[in-house]
This record gives structure tokens, sequence and C-alpha cells, in this order.
């Protein structure tokens, strides 16, 4: 008895180093040539987790796949499937059902083809992280089992998945506002808060109004500066602008901060005061290329121009008199914008007499020239929008009473009486 057990244990040592010599010759057992594998995700509660199902065929041919996946229902739900890039480059098709709760029968295979299936990912599983699931570990399990072009079952292994959940908050990536006038253009920052994520890469998916907002474009910003990224954008259609702050080159974290800036023109039709909101759909990355949970709050351009009112000024009429330079005065106005404002004359100028209130915009004074007088008004508001008006002020004759442009004998009388203080009662 003693010399079987010797036997025995001779046979059994002489099997596992056979085995473990064919391994190491790259000539498998075929019981576990084959495998596949669940990979990993990380996310927050909340938010949804995408992970791959990858073959390895260990140099057997394989046309169909099917895994029984299990996981826990108190933490994960509403289990989906998409064909990844080797079960769509073997012209294959993906299925799926829940036979169970807590179990996603997920199958890879062809009605219309036999063709072997390369190694990589057959299929993307995507699940969603319940709102009260807790940090740390989720296992999903894993029943793997294939059949080669033949139909035949083939033997095939395994490994398991794991979900990490972090409760850390999502990162964010916000759109801020700003202030522009019609034909004028407005920049607003996008800012990255990384809640302690690590993220490598960003891009925002922008909507908005084309025809208030027109031409955008986008300038990497000091943060994604900082950690040697570039910017790239594309029109996708009328209304969708879309960013992305990534580098070939290095796959380093960005910081806290403005990541880029975007900047639109504004269509001159737009009404002052009027609010034009900017969509917000941003999307982050790991240095692995893990997607990272992220949110983003909308951005805001505000037309918020100066006009000045009015169109034109009227002139000033000799009074019943005669006599020309009286006392005279024109308010001007501004719409939109913040006080306090600033105005001046920038070109032409007013007659002797005249002077602009830099606070209030009101021209006052006793003219002491006659003609017509054009000049360039700009008024500024507290955040340095401007704006500016040709106007023309017309000082007319002095005696001419009837306004018709020259002085009769008659109206040269009623000056001179004027000075003379005698006044003859008006007709």
């Amino acid at each position: 008895m003693r010399s079987n057990r010797c036997l025995l244990g001779v046979v059994g040592k002489g099997l596992v180093f056979g085995l473990f010599f064919l391994t190491m010759l790259g000539l498998s057992y075929p019981a576990f040539a084959a495998g596949l594998n669940l990979g990993e995700g990380t996310g927050t509660p909340g938010t949804d987790v995408t992970i791959p199902a990858t073959l390895v065929t260990g140099g057997l041919q394989i046309a169909a796949v099917a895994m029984d996946i299990g996981y826990n229902t108190s933490l994960l739900e509403n289990p989906r499937v998409e064909i990844g890039p080797a079960g769509n480059a073997a012209g294959k098709q993906v299925i799926s059902s829940t036979p169970s709760p807590g179990v996603f029968r997920i199958g890879v295979l062809s009605i219309m083809n036999n063709n072997a299936i390369g190694n990589g990912v057959v299929a993307n599983v995507t699940l969603k992280i319940k709102d009260t699931a807790p940090s740390g570990d989720v296992t999903l399990t894993n029943t793997p089992s294939a059949s080669d072009p033949s139909g035949n079952p083939v033997s095939i292994g395994g490994s398991n998945g794991v979900i990490h959940v972090q409760t850390a908050p999502p990162a964010q990536l916000n759109l801020g506002s700003a202030n522009g006038a019609p034909s004028g253009a407005a920049t607003i920052p996008i800012t990255l808060v990384t809640n302690g994520w690590s993220i490598s890469a960003t891009s925002n998916d922008l909507q908005y109004d084309a025809s208030k907002l027109l031409n955008p474009r986008v300038v990497i910003g000091p943060a994604g500066s900082a950690a040697g990224k570039s910017v790239v954008s594309n029109v996708v259609s009328p209304g969708l602008f879309r960013i992305g702050v990534f580098s070939i080159q290095n796959n380093n974290p960005i910081g806290d901060g403005v990541v880029a800036y975007v900047t639109f023109d504004i269509d001159p039709s737009v009404p002052l005061l009027t609010e034009i909101p900017v969509d917000n759909l941003p999307n982050a990355s790991d240095p692995d290329g893990n997607v990272v949970p992220v949110v983003g709050s909308p951005g805001l351009i505000i037309v918020a121009g100066l006009q000045i009112s009015p169109d034109s000024l009227p002139p000033v009429l000799p009074d019943i008199h005669g006599f020309a330079g009286v006392q005279s005065q024109w308010e001007l106005s501004v719409t939109g914008g913040e006080a306090p404002y600033s105005w001046s004359i920038i070109s032409g100028g007013l007659p002797n007499g005249l002077s602009i209130n830099p606070s209030t915009g009101l021209i006052s004074g006793r003219p002491l020239q006659i003609g017509t007088f054009p000049f360039t008004v700009r008024v500024t508001d507290k955040n340095s929008l401007e704006a500016t008006k040709d106007l023309i002020l017309s000082i007319l004759l002095l005696g001419d009473s009837n306004g018709d442009g020259s002085v009769a004998i008659n109206e040269l009388q009623i000056v001179i009486n004027s000075y003379l203080g005698k006044y003859p009662p008006k007709e």
C-alpha cells in the first residue's frame, strides 16, 4: 500500500511539472488556453460604469462566446451591453437577457457567419451604480462559455470584473458668463474643479443659439497650458461647438483652474439686455483613459452693450426777439450697461458757450457761435463697455427769426430792439 502511494505521488508530481513545462513553452493545456475576462471600472454613486469583456483565444478557433455576469442588485442596476471592436470585426452581434435578478447574460454570435473571433474586446458592459452604494469594490462574477465554428463547445476560463465605487463628488467642468455688445464679442471661461480626481483630458459639447451667437473659437487656458495640453475644436453642426483639451504627448493630470476660453461674436440684431444661455455637456478621463464622472454648469452671455439716445438734436432757434444766443440744453441718455457712466466728446466739437456734463451727458450753455456743428459723443460704463454716436447741433443765424436762413431788414430791427431793450409786442 505504501509503495502504491509513493507511485501516485510521483505520477502526480510529474503531471504537475508536465503542465507547468507545457505552459512555459506556450503549449498550454487546452482547458485553460482561452479566456473571456471582465475588466475594471471606476465610478461614483448615481453614475454609469462601463467595463470591457475581453477574449483571449489562446490560438483556438472561437466563433461565439457567452457569459453570465453576476452582480449585487443592492449596489448595481440597469445592466446593458454593446458590441466591442473584436466582436464587430468578426461580423458578430451582441444579445442579452436577465434570466434572474442579479444575473446578466450576454452572447456575442452571428447567425450569418461562423467567422472566428480574434483577440480583443468583444463587448462592453455598462451598469449603473446605485445612489446609495457605499465606497469600495464590487465584484462581478463571470461564468463564460464558447463554441468553435462547427458549434462544438470550447473550454474557456475567465476572470471576474471589479467596479471601484468612489464616493467623492464628481469633478466639475463649468462654463462662466460674460457681457458683450451687439456686433461685439464675448469670452467665457471653462473652469475645471477636480474634486480630488486625476484628470488628464477634458471635453465640452456647447449648445447655443446660432442665430444670436456666431463664429465660436477657443484658446487654451492657464490650467490647460500648465499641464502641457493643447486645445482642439470643431463646429459639429450649427449651434453645437465641441472642444477638447488634451495631449498626445503626455498624460499629465490637469490642475484646478481655467482650461480654455471660448469666444462668440454677437449678432448685430440681438437686442440689448438679452440673455443667451450656452448649454454644457462635459466629459473627462484620467491618465489611464478611464472615464471620470464630471458635471458642469451652463454658461450665460448677456448682451449688455450701451445705446445712446436721442438720434438727433433739435436746433437752437432765435427767440421771439430774434436773438439766437439763448440759454439751451440737450439731454443725452444711455440704455444698457451699469452706472456710473462717463461722457465725452471724442471728435468734432460743440460751439463756444456749450459743454457736456461728463457724469450726466447733459449738453447745456449759451451758444456764442452760429452754424452747424457735427461731433461724436462717447459714453463708457463701470465695466468699460462703451458706445459712440455721431450727432449734429445747429445754431441758426442770429436774427433769423423765421428760420429761412437769411436776415431781412425787419428781422435786423428786431435784433437791434432786443439789444436796446425795446421789445415790440409779438404779432
